[in-house]
Formats: structure tokens, sequence, C-alpha cells
């Protein structure tokens, strides 16, 4: 009985040991036969289907070359069209995508933000093509878990949770779970085995080790290159050996997790894919909104977001907040130091139905066309500029200092490499990649737009935290205000905050979001917080209307125009103000389109930003010495 038990031991490593051999080329003596590519990547094409058009084929390049020149090489007819902003990808051996289709590009699991043609190889790389279904935007993704060990346990890369496009493969999340915990990687590509990883982090390999890959719990029988990735799947690696018993067939542990993945289709609604605990109703969302403008209008706090929310709750903004917007014009004669102010300005306005381009004899529009500071404030200029313009559809002229286009490039060209914005230096905001999605909705047809958008969807997927929210050491912890603004970005694009992509262990954004609502009638910045405050319950409740007017298949909430049928002037004597109207929402005036709290925050932030540099390059000092 002992002799049977160890013969199928031995015939189980076996199994499995080819298994590894065939599918992953992991012996030395297989590479000597293999032809591996000192500069390769892997390509593959799929239809709309996901199925394949072109299979995963090993390609070699030299140094310098697109993703153009790989396609080509690869595929018997390729097809582009000639843009004002490059080479657009159109066919594929034949394949042309009809209606709103289209052709994505994604570079190790993720939408390229380059076009094909512009995009440099990088040795390692997956090149995905893949008919797009231009209807249901962002594209498909599938919610994916990496995890590594060394031979002794040690964790390599920690459980890393990660949101991929559907139709990625289990190299992509690995890669992508690599760089997000700062792992190195040592990639080999070969023409007949496609990918073997040789190597990650500072984990040595003994002559008969290598990295064993398990999806689900199970020995993996295909290379990971091969398999494409379904929800919930789970990618573990671990160091084996063929010279001792280091060779499970199954890591109990996570079969276990797998089973019991809480978005796995047995806890969904298979005619809506939503889980079936989901709160936060159409309902309950009215009331809160309800609420909160009633908080508001008792502590006189509305600010200029709430302003933005007007039209969306049948509400007039009264003619003495216009007119105390014209009086500060006037008065200061249209001279705004900061463009954040002009910018704030012109929405209100614009939310009051006035046209920005005549009040009082000042032409907003071309002030801020003009004006010198655009870049002063960080990105948040850039940025609240886009904004305003589209809110009236605003002409502006091609000679102007800053045109859309102008615009539209300063955004792109600041986007950082994980897919965020930053309000300054290169550390990503949760709350500036919000705004940045919402100036960016309406060119999300143009490719580089297009591209910018879906990479920082991603990465606002892939930050969101298990609790459904977003933590910044510069907001103090998971701050409201981030998931206000991330819902603001989103539904701007159409994009659902309730969906699979925002939708994490204990909830989803607009959840979360409404997890600070207080009792007494407003929104807290963090949930510790016992009481609301005004900055956070403004911002609340403008991404609660913006999420309202998304279900309303509307566009961004910040596309003001669409809330009248024209944009009247303000001739100069200011607005006529009639006080029957006072008794509206709020009754109060507004005496700034900014408060000093307001103010204070941005340079508070500013002022922790140089901190934070500051510590991390005296760290950074302190350890070399």
């Amino acid at each position: 009985m002992i002799m049977e038990k160890r013969w199928r031991k031995i015939a189980s490593i076996f199994v499995i040991g080819l298994l590894f051999l065939l599918q992953i080329g992991i012996f030395h003596q297989v590479n000597v036969f293999a032809d591996q590519l000192p500069q390769g990547t892997i390509i593959t094409v799929l239809d709309r289907d996901g199925d394949p058009i072109i299979a995963t084929k090993a390609v070699p390049f030299e140094e310098g070359a697109s993703a153009k020149d790989l396609l080509e090489k690869v595929a018997d007819q390729v097809t582009f069209e000639s843009t004002e902003y490059g080479p657009f990808l159109t066919g594929i051996n034949g394949h042309f995508p009809e209606n709103n289709d289209y052709w994505g590009f994604f570079i190790n699991g993720e939408s390229s933000m380059i076009g094909v043609a512009d995009y440099t190889v990088q040795h390692g790389d997956h090149l995905l093509f893949q008919i797009i279904d231009g209807t249901k935007w962002p594209p498909a993704s599938v919610n994916v878990t990496v995890t590594a060990v060394d031979g002794t346990g040690k964790v390599v890369i920690p459980e890393t949770s990660l949101s991929v496009v559907k139709g990625a493969t289990a190299y992509d999340a690995l890669i992508q779970a690599a760089k997000k915990n700062d792992v190195s990687m040592n990639i080999s590509i070969d023409s007949q085995w496609l990918v073997m990883v040789e190597g990650l982090g500072n984990v040595q390999l003994g002559d008969k080790e290598f990295w064993a890959t398990y999806m689900n719990g199970q020995g993996m029988s295909v290379g990971v290159s091969s398999y494409q990735l379904n929800e919930c799947d789970r990618l573990y690696l671990t160091v084996a050996s063929f010279a001792d018993d280091r060779f499970p067939s199954t890591i109990e542990e996570e079969v276990e997790k797998w089973k019991n993945c809480p978005n796995s289709d047995e806890e969904r609604d298979p005619s809506t894919g939503e889980n079936e605990n989901q709160t936060g109703s159409d309902q309950n969302v009215q009331e809160i909104v309800n609420e909160v403008v009633q908080y508001l209008q008792a502590n006189s706090s509305f600010h200029w977001q709430s302003y933005i929310a007007y039209p969306y709750l049948n509400k007039e903004i009264p003619d003495t907040v216009v007119g105390d917007v014209v009086d500060e014009i006037k008065s200061s004669q249209g001279n705004f130091r900061n463009v954040t102010e002009l910018e704030k300005t012109i929405l209100i306005l614009t939310a009051a139905g006035k046209d920005a381009k005549q009040v009082a004899g000042y032409d907003l529009i071309d002030l801020l066309g003009n004006h010198e500071n655009m870049t002063k404030q960080g990105n948040n200029g850039p940025i609240m500029a886009l904004i305003a313009l589209d809110s009236g559809n605003y002409e502006i002229p091609k000679d102007a200092l800053w045109t859309r286009e102008k615009l539209i490039d300063m955004i792109i060209e600041n986007q950082l490499a994980s897919g965020g914005w930053s309000l300054v230096g290169d550390h990503p905001s949760t709350d500036i990649t919000g705004m940045a999605l919402a100036a960016l909705s309406p060119y999300q047809k143009k490719e580089n737009v297009r591209n910018a958008i879906d990479k920082a969807v991603q990465w606002l997927s892939n930050e969101q935290t298990e609790t459904g929210g977003f933590y910044e050491e510069l907001n103090g912890g998971e701050a409201s205000e981030s998931i206000a603004q991330v819902i603001i970005g989103l539904t701007a694009n159409q994009i659902d905050p309730t969906g699979d992509l925002f939708t994490k262990l204990k909830g989803n954004l607009v959840q979360r979001l409404i997890s600070f609502f207080r009792e007494d009638g407003g929104f807290a910045h963090l949930p510790s917080d016992k009481y609301s405050n005004s900055i956070s319950s403004n911002q609340a409740l403008l991404a609660l209307v913006a999420y309202q007017n998304y279900l309303d298949g509307n566009r961004s909430v910040f596309q003001l125009v669409d809330r009248f049928n024209d944009l009247s002037p303000i001739d100069q004597n200011g607005p006529n103000i009639d006080q029957e109207k006072q008794t509206s929402l709020e009754g109060k005036r507004l005496p700034n389109t900014a408060t000093a709290n307001e103010q204070l925050l941005f340079i508070g932030m500013l002022v922790l930003v140089l901190a934070l540099f500051t510590y991390r390059f005296y760290r950074k000092i302190h350890i070399k010495s």
C-alpha cells in the first residue's frame, strides 16, 4: 500500500512536470533547441467575440520598431485610414469593425495611450488588437488576482487585485501586478514557447528550480501567455523544483479563495450582471440629494459645485448670486489673477443661463483663452478651462493663447505613466484624475483622448480599495471628495460607477460615497468623522446629481448648455433682481466665487505636496549616508 502511494506520487509529479516542460519550456536543455529572441514581443489579434484572428505569435524586432511595423509583419493585410492625428487602424486580415465598433490597441492588458504607429515596442510586450463594442464604454474588463512567493513561502508579489481588459492573458496580469508592486521581471521570448518567466524580484533560482504557475489553485496546463483570463481568476506563482517534493499539483488555499470570490457568477443576476445585495437605489439617492440641499441651505454653504447642480434640481440660481459675481468682475475690472477663479465664475454664470461672453461689457471666454497664468495652479488650470469652455459650447478664436486643442494636448501630455493625473509633481491624485476625465469626455472619439481616458479608468479601478473608495495620504485617508470627483468623471464618459469595474469586495463607488452621509444631512470628509462639512457636502451633491444625470442618459453634468435653449447676456447694469425669487433654494448672497476655505485648502495641498517631496528627499539622503 505504501509502495502504491509512493508510485502514485511519483507519477503525479512526472505528469505535472511534463506539462510544465511542454507548455513553458523551463529546462535549460529545451532552451538550447528553442529559438530565443534577443528582442522579442508577442502579438494577438482577436475579433469582437474574443476569438483569435491571429493566434498569439512571438515576433522579433529591431530597436525603434513600432507596433504598426510588427502588426504588418504578422498580418497578411492591414489597412489604415489617414487622419489629422495620424494613421487610424481600420482592418486586419479582412476584419473591419462595423457601426460604432473600433479596433482597440492594448499593451500588456492596458489600453495604450499612444497610437499604433507611434508606440515603440519594448522587449517582452504583449500587443493585443481586438474589435471593441463601441456601444459599451469602457471596453469590457475582468477582475483578477495575482500572487507570487518564493520557495520558502516568502512573498514576492503580495496578493494584488487588478482589472484587465477582457481578452487579456495571465501574462498581462503578471506584468501589471509586478509593475504595481515595483517587482522586476526577467522574461524570455521564444519563437516556440512564447513567454518564459525566468526571474521575479531578487529571487535566485537553483539549477533545477523554476517558477511554477497555478490558475485558481490548479497547476496550469498552458503557459501564462496562452491563458485568456476570466472574471475572478487567480494567478499564483511559486518556486518549484524537480529535485524534491516542492511541486504540488494543487494550492488548496487558492482553490478556496477562487470558490469564494464575491464576484462569482453564482452571486450575480445573470440578466444584469449586478450583485444581488447592491444598495443605493435611485430613490435613496434622491432622498439624500434633498437632505444635502437642506443641509447646505441651513448652513449657507453653497459653493460653485452646488450651483452647477442647480439646473438639474430644477432650481434657478438666485439673481443676488449672479449680481454678486458681476460686481466682483466689475470691481476687479475683469482681472482674475488665479485662472481657476475665472473658470468657476464662468461655470456659475453658465449654470444660471447667462452668456459668459457678454457679462456687463466683459468677454470672460476671451479672458480665459488668453490668461497668462493658465499653468500656475498645476493641472487644475487647463482641466477646468476645458470644462468651462464646454459648459456653454463657447467659441474661442483660433489665435487665442489657449485653444481647445492646446488644452487637450497639455492635459494628455501631463498624464502620468500610471494613467492618473497629479495636481503638481509625479504623485497621482484620484481627485484630479476624475476632473481630467470630465474635461476630456466631449472628445473621447479622438484616438489619443480615448486612449488617455481608458488608461485613467484602468488606473482608478486598480487604485480602488476593497471598501470601494480611494486611499490617499494627502487627503488624510479615504476621503469622500475623491470618490465624488471620480463619480463625476466616470459618468461624464458614460461609465457606470456601480458597474463591475468599480465594484469591489464591500461595494461600489456610489455605495461608498453614501456611507459618508451623516445624520446632520451632509457628508463627512473621512469615514471616522462624525459630522459633515461644507466642502465634502458640495462635492457629494454634485456627484450624486451627476450619477442621476447619467442614469437619465445625459452627457456630462458640466454640459450646462444642454439645460437651456439660449444663454442670455448680462448688460452693463447687471441682472435685474427679482426679490420674489430670493425665497428660493438658499436665499443667501454669494460674497465671492470661492470661499477663503477653498483658497486655504489649495494652499494647504501645495504645502503638503512640498512637504512630502522634502521628506522623501531627506530619507533618500539619510539612507544613502
